[in-house]
């Protein structure tokens, strides 16, 4: 507060306007007046920083303030809460282990009812996190009694990823008429319970939830990406039921472009291939086929336009399209070869990590470009990308990766810590210092003396000139209060402060400490990096004889056309008699279609 208020005293001095000093002083006393309502206790205000980081998600620094406050004795940090918050905070850092500690200490100790059901519920996420279900399942089963709207919502959600039973899922459904349409979660776990349901058996229901989250389409571009999917699932019950008009309509509303129009385009021409529309399925099929051949529905489209068109007797569109195909997997196949390459130099997991957060930053801010190695390497890994074992892996990944980068910014620190504890120990006190504070404590004197004849002078002023004389003058002294402290400080001490002798030793204990968590890290990373590696190679190789067995079936398709042209026309000439033979000039040869 009383930094507010020197700010506002010292820019009124300086602008010389008080009417807008009146102002500032009236809008920071209603400012302190608010704060000193919500802020009830000085362990409220050491707390806030824990807070601050946890709503921005920057949960590193938020550990660290929390454990300040601890050392502080906060009352709050070392609460339930507080204690539930710093195992929230460790989980999504990626310290799975010291927050499954935090949880189990804070279920020993029988908190009351809302922080035992969150507690439960933390252990639910960390055991899902770990793909382990049955233990997932069975911290949600001790979840009772009434729950707040925000941890009701995030327990359902969690309910339709874990428990698949169809009795557990309909008590889930039944719950929901309790929540708010209107939370921004309430779409996604209806998706979430939707496709749970389909995979009980429940197609009814499914096809009900599905078509609920259809309706936030119109809410935001995200929920319009989830709304595709929904009606991709709506026609993939349709077409299991036969309904092929119902599934066509709804393939008809996925956007063409987004992350899922690939399936859709794909599914959209297959519909109408069983429907005999021919014709119809082929703007689709020709709207795919001109996406990246990495993408696994455009390598099945190039093959299935041309089969569409010898379906319809177009032989020469047919054979242009099958022309077309093998350039284009013979294309992808070189491309594969360059992201097997890439894989090979070893830099893939951090450069991929690097090149997912500059996506991950659509706003620009910090000015991240992906590299032209992702570029070639991510369009073979969009089905890795979503798959939740991928991310398990990479996501520790990336936080041994932030925490190597944290403690090398620390060692790089090493030479400074010990050139400042050198410093500290060379400081003395010598005679220009001890001049300083006999020439400042005379200078005080004298303007001691000069303030009465500066208070006769500013007599002489106008009013408007007496009040900015008085804000100058009112902002000289506070300013002279504080060298007289500083002064009052230094003739108190004969000698400079000195560092405590453990200071040096203490130092090098954290550097040491430093290096061999960084090698510790080191050897973490050295484990994971080559199962990123594998599981990147062992995608490649998936689309690598993806396209090789597509380029197979369009070579065959060519050379079956081919074969069916040249028996056309040799039952032509069959039917119109022998021509007669020209003779061919010496030394040439009859070309022969290849």
């Amino acid at each position: 507060m009383k930094g507010f208020r020197c700010l506002a005293i010292n820019s009124a001095a300086n602008l010389a306007l008080p009417r807008l000093l009146c102002l500032v002083l009236l809008s920071l006393s209603c400012q302190i007046s608010a704060a000193e309502r919500q802020v009830l206790s000085r362990a409220d205000l050491e707390y806030g920083t824990v807070l601050f980081e946890y709503y921005q998600q920057d949960f590193f620094h938020g550990l660290i303030e929390h454990a300040y406050a601890s050392t502080l004795e906060n009352a709050r940090a070392r609460s339930d809460q507080g204690q539930l918050l710093k195992g929230d905070m460790a989980l999504s850092y990626g310290m799975p282990d010291e927050a499954n500690d935090i949880f189990k200490r804070l279920l020993a100790l029988e908190p009351d009812g809302l922080v035992r059901n969150r507690t439960w519920y933390q252990l639910a996420k960390l055991y899902h996190s770990r793909s382990q279900a049955a233990e997932a399942k069975s911290a949600l089963d001790n979840i009772h009694g009434e729950l707040p709207r925000d941890l009701s919502m995030d327990v359902h959600y969690l309910s339709t990823l874990v428990n698949r039973d169809g009795d557990y899922l309909r008590k889930v459904e039944k719950s929901l008429a309790n929540l708010s349409p209107d939370d921004p979660q309430h779409p996604y776990l209806l998706f979430n319970l939707g496709v749970s349901q389909l995979g009980v058996g429940d197609t009814v229901a499914a096809a009900s939830n599905l078509a609920k989250v259809v309706s936030y389409s119109d809410r935001s571009e995200e929920l319009q990406v989830l709304a595709d999917r929904a009606r991709h699932g709506l026609a993939q019950i349709a077409i299991q039921e036969q309904r092929l008009t119902d599934a066509w309509a709804y393939l008809q509303d996925i956007r063409t472009q987004g992350l899922y129009s690939n399936r859709a385009l794909l599914a959209y021409a297959w519909t109408a291939i069983r429907q005999d529309l021919l014709t119809t399925a082929q703007p689709a099929l020709r709207l795919l086929t001109e996406r990246s051949i990495a993408l696994p529905e455009v390598q099945q489209g190039k093959v299935l336009l041309g089969h569409v068109y010898e379906k319809q007797g177009a032989l020469a569109q047919a054979l242009k399209s099958h022309l077309q195909a093998e350039q284009d997997f013979k294309a992808g196949l070189e491309q594969l070869k360059t992201a097997h390459q890439i894989v090979d130099r070893g830099q893939l997991p951090r450069e991929l990590t690097e090149n997912l957060d500059a996506l991950g930053d659509p706003s620009g801010w910090q000015a991240a470009e992906v590299s032209d190695d992702y570029q070639i390497i991510a369009p073979f890994l969009v089905d890795l990308l979503a798959s939740n074992a991928f991310h398990q892996v990479h996501d520790e990944l990336s936080e041994l990766y932030a925490i190597q980068d944290n403690l090398e910014h620390w060692s790089r620190q090493t030479d400074q810590h010990r050139l400042i504890l050198k410093n500290a120990d060379g400081k003395v006190l010598d005679d220009n210092i001890r001049r300083a504070i006999t020439d400042s404590a005379e200078l005080k004197t004298r303007l001691a003396s000069e303030r009465k004849e500066l208070s006769l002078r500013r007599r002489t002023l106008d009013v408007e000139e007496q009040a900015r004389f008085d804000a100058l003058l009112e902002n000289a002294e506070r300013e002279l209060q504080l060298l007289d402290d500083k002064l009052a400080i230094l003739q108190e001490r004969n000698a400079p402060y000195r560092q405590p002798v453990s200071y040096p030793a203490m130092v090098d204990r954290q550097h040491q400490r430093i290096a061999e968590k960084r090698r510790e890290t080191e050897q973490y990373i050295a484990r994971l990096e080559p199962v990123i590696r594998e599981l990147v190679r062992a995608e490649l190789q998936k689309h690598e004889e993806r396209m090789t067995y597509y380029l197979a079936q369009a070579r065959l398709a060519k050379a079956r056309l081919y074969d069916t042209a040249l028996m056309k026309a040799g039952e032509m000439q069959n039917t119109s008699g022998p021509t007669p033979q020209r003779q061919q000039p010496a030394g040439s040869r009859l070309q022969t279609p290849k």
